[in-house]
């Protein structure tokens, strides 16, 4: 008998735990032991054109944090479907916990995708480790995150699984502005943690060594100060020629064709899909020292790691990449048979039915 699994996701904008969830559930359902479904909370996006069964898809359209018509919607659908599991990725783990007050039957298993976890203080820290008392097990990307949901969490299972990365064939549409030839893509929604402001200030340098290089900033834009922040430090620097925002896009894979060089400037991180997606493309790339970045990438091996926080040392690999280009060239073939190897979807698939079968 197939297992039943339920994902939750609060929305479908591209991102790394929203990739996931989807790509999971797809190809969970090729698989012989498990009928997979996906919940989206809050918000729909981009991202659900990629769910392959619109059947085995529910949204909630969940407009408050105790939302009565978005739970009872949710209730029969888990009724319906004879969920046994609800596989809750990030933030969407309270919703999980509200069901299984109804069905306390039902396991959750946590998705923990989020570096930035590992600062929660306070209120949100307490808040999160009274929700664990109802998590059977919580998966996690990194053993950063295992150790802190360890030390933190009331759970008594805590796993690391290794994020996997797929890059979709769709209909090209995004065109990578300006006339550089050498063009810098940072796959990076625009969050405080991703330290996009580090990588204005290491590109700042970068052009006083190299002038025909552009910088392309790909991610949901969240209309927020920090994004404010950003476009205002673009403007001040006089620099919008050089560097562009495109916000969510899910040609992934064609742009990245057009990309001389991936980065990502990261002050935290779980294992960030878009540095397995540059390796999918073969991109050399410069990362910051955060999460398991240093895992997917050996320095001077299958790419650069700089300290972060530190735009000196960021322009300096990005310098070195632009410089040398048959080492850029060797960087990249090397990462994508890192990838190929070490983050492939047969072993992911493999561990995580294993955690489903546990739980039951």
């Amino acid at each position: 008998m197939k297992i039943n699994v339920l994902h939750i996701i609060d929305s479908l904008l591209t991102g790394g735990a929203e990739t996931i969830a989807v790509n999971t559930v797809n190809e969970l359902n090729n698989t012989i032991a498990v009928n997979a479904y996906l919940c989206c909370t809050r918000k729909e996006g981009p991202l659900k054109q990629f769910v392959a069964n619109k059947e085995k898809y529910l949204f909630l359209n969940k407009k408050k944090v105790i939302d009565s018509k978005a739970l009872k919607l949710l209730a029969s659908f888990i009724k319906e479907k004879e969920i046994s599991i609800l596989h809750a990725h990030t933030t969407s783990f309270f919703i999980a916990v509200l069901i299984k007050l109804r069905f306390p039957k039902i396991q959750i298993i946590w998705h923990n995708h989020t570096g930035a976890n590992k600062e929660l203080k306070g209120l949100r820290l307490i808040f999160i480790k009274c929700c664990s008392l109802f998590f059977r097990t919580n998966i996690h990307v990194n053993e950063g995150l295992n150790y802190w949901a360890e030390q933190k969490l009331f759970v008594s299972k805590n796993i690391v699984l290794n994020n996997f990365a797929k890059l979709a064939d769709v209909v090209p549409y995004t065109v990578l502005r300006g006339n550089e030839s050498q063009k810098i893509v940072c796959l990076a929604a625009l969050r405080n943690e991703k330290d996009h402001i580090n990588l204005l200030s290491a590109f700042k340098l970068v052009l006083k060594n190299a002038g025909n290089v552009s910088l392309h900033l790909v991610g949901t834009n969240y209309k927020n100060s920090y994004a404010k922040s950003l476009e205002q430090i673009i403007e001040d620097d006089n620099i919008a020629h050089k560097v562009f925002l495109y916000g969510n896009c899910t040609d992934v894979k064609h742009i990245l064709a057009q990309a001389s060089i991936g980065v990502l400037a990261s002050k935290t991180e779980g294992l960030p899909i878009a540095l397995l997606e540059y390796g999918l493309a073969s991109l050399p790339v410069v990362v910051t020292n955060a999460g398991d970045c240093t895992k997917v990438v050996k320095n001077g091996e299958t790419g650069l790691v700089v300290e972060k926080e530190n735009s000196k040392e960021l322009a300096e690999g990005i310098i070195q990449l632009l410089n040398q280009n048959q080492y850029a060239i060797q960087l990249g073939k090397n990462l994508n048979h890192h990838i190929s190897i070490g983050y492939g979807v047969s072993s992911y698939l493999s561990q995580l039915i294993t955690c489903y079968k546990s739980v039951l």
